[in-house]
């Protein structure tokens, strides 16, 4: 496509996203370029490939960790050293596996590209509904977008919205056949085995669907609680599902001591108010109710006001 084009089909893009999509994607000032759309953060000046290599690093982590399932690691060499340039949905993968917040990074994003963010958002709040045939509408249009074809993460995204379609039917069996799938394109199931696992933020979620539907035993839940709880405050995966594992971990409470749940729920609480994210707060302290724990009084208007405004 022209330079001239893509200016147009770009600048169309920022006078018509949905203030969500800006919100959700690109929560950092942004401009318009001919080549997509450059998200402004503190990073400016660095090129993606160094970025990569400077924050695996700051991790601790070898080349073969990070990509292994998503790119060989010549390739992966090759991204470091900008000899070639991943796009968007490998550069998020990789900055998730080391930890980072892609949303948080400054990269190009293409028109094609972002026509897939548009999609994919859509998805996303009609999966928060439940709007099973409207999720099948948007999934179609995605798949028939050029640059979805033989993508592998891509692929992985299509297979876990199919699944999770399969079981808003409560069809768990193909649901579960199709999460099964969906992370073996990038996982192996024995994925704990590895000596520093590290996962993006799509493989964690297709994992806690999988215990959720008992593919897994409660011994994987509490593995990745302990595995969590050992990242640092800022990583990723620990600001998405801290909770998420905790609370999975209180549902399926078969011969765990009350005590014991308290206290995990007290840990992610006390993470949260570290870090000051109210986000699943609410959740927590309820759960620590059904508990039997007596809650404080500002925990008590927490859990009001969160009822008034209905989050």
């Amino acid at each position: 496509m022209p330079p001239q084009e893509k200016q147009t089909k770009t600048k169309e893009f920022a006078h018509q996203v949905d203030a969500k999509i800006a919100v959700n994607y690109c929560p950092l000032i942004a401009q318009v370029s001919p080549w997509g759309l450059i998200i402004q953060t503190r990073m400016q000046n660095m090129k993606i490939g160094e970025v990569l290599e400077k924050e695996r690093n700051n991790r601790g982590l070898m080349n073969n960790e990070v990509c292994k399932g998503l790119c060989s690691p010549s390739t992966y060499g090759r991204y470091e050293n900008s000899q070639i340039e991943p796009n968007k949905f490998m550069i998020d993968a990789l900055l998730e596996r080391i930890g980072k917040n892609p949303e948080k990074i400054s990269y190009m994003a293409s028109a094609d590209e972002i026509d897939c963010v548009k999609i994919r958002f859509k998805i996303e709040k009609k999966l928060r509904k439940r709007r099973t045939d409207e999720v099948e509408q948007f999934i179609n249009q995605y798949k028939e977008l050029s640059i979805v074809y033989g993508n592998k993460l891509h692929l992985q995204y299509i297979l876990r919205t199919e699944a999770l379609i399969f079981l808003f039917s409560n069809n768990k069996s193909e649901a579960v056949n199709k999460l099964k799938e969906a992370l073996l394109i990038t996982k192996e199931l024995d994925f704990m085995s590895d000596n520093r696992p590290v996962f993006t933020v799509m493989e964690m979620e297709i994992i806690l669907y999988l215990c959720s539907n008992k593919f897994f035993d409660e011994e994987l839940l509490f593995e990745l609680y302990y595995y969590i709880t050992r990242l640092g405050d800022k990583n990723i995966l620990k600001l998405r599902f801290y909770d998420k594992v905790a609370l999975e971990i209180v549902n399926n409470k078969k011969g765990v001591e009350d005590r014991k749940l308290v206290l995990m729920l007290e840990d992610v609480l006390t993470y949260k108010r570290r870090i000051f994210q109210y986000v699943g707060v609410s959740e927590i302290l309820r759960s620590k109710k059904l508990l039997g724990e007596i809650l404080s009084c500002d925990e008590e208007k927490l859990l009001e006001i969160d009822k008034m405004i209905d989050i």
